[in-house]
């Protein structure tokens, strides 16, 4: 009589299935995540918020300086830029927003002493950066000393000398 050898069968085994689903779902996360630009920004990746300034000083002999300042520029990052003046008593800023890359804002100095005062700027994605702003009061070295004249009243040393031989 002849052995029966079983038939094999095409059964499933758990090994074999995940494996190809452990291939598929690194493929299918990768196109979904470039599918929405893989994070940051639609206009790309993060992009640094700078400021063509990070420190603005001016100064003034014997009072705080009045005038018009420095223009500031505004890069990266995504317009329109938002700005936040600390001190509106003592500065004033061209404009509450820049909307665009390479954009600008000017300082006004209203005649106010301040140490490192911010100005605040943020991007549409709420990225932040500032400049701090300074206005001091330099002393008037430039004066002449007042010669002053002796007093009358004050003799005045002299010194006699022999005129002659010994």
């Amino acid at each position: 009589m002849p052995l029966l050898m079983p038939k094999p069968t095409m059964k499933s085994h758990p090994t074999l299935l995940s494996r190809p689903l452990a291939a598929t779902l690194p493929v299918a996360l990768l196109a979904l995540l470039s599918a929405c630009g893989g994070g940051g920004n639609e206009l790309g990746g993060d992009e640094t918020l700078t400021l063509s300034q990070a420190e603005v000083s001016v100064t003034a002999i014997g009072t705080c300086y009045a005038g018009n300042g420095p223009t500031v520029y505004v890069y990266g990052g995504r317009p329109p830029y938002t700005l936040y003046n600390s001190l509106p008593d003592g500065m004033a800023l061209s404009s509450a927003q820049v909307s665009e890359s390479g954009g600008s804002f000017t300082i006004q100095f209203k005649g106010v002493c301040m140490a490192s005062m911010p100005i605040t700027v943020s991007d549409d994605m709420g990225r932040i950066t500032s400049v701090l702003v300074t206005s001091v009061m330099e002393e008037d070295t430039s004066t002449t000393p007042v010669p002053t004249t002796p007093d009358p009243t004050t003799p005045v040393p002299t010194t006699a000398s022999r005129a002659g031989g010994r």
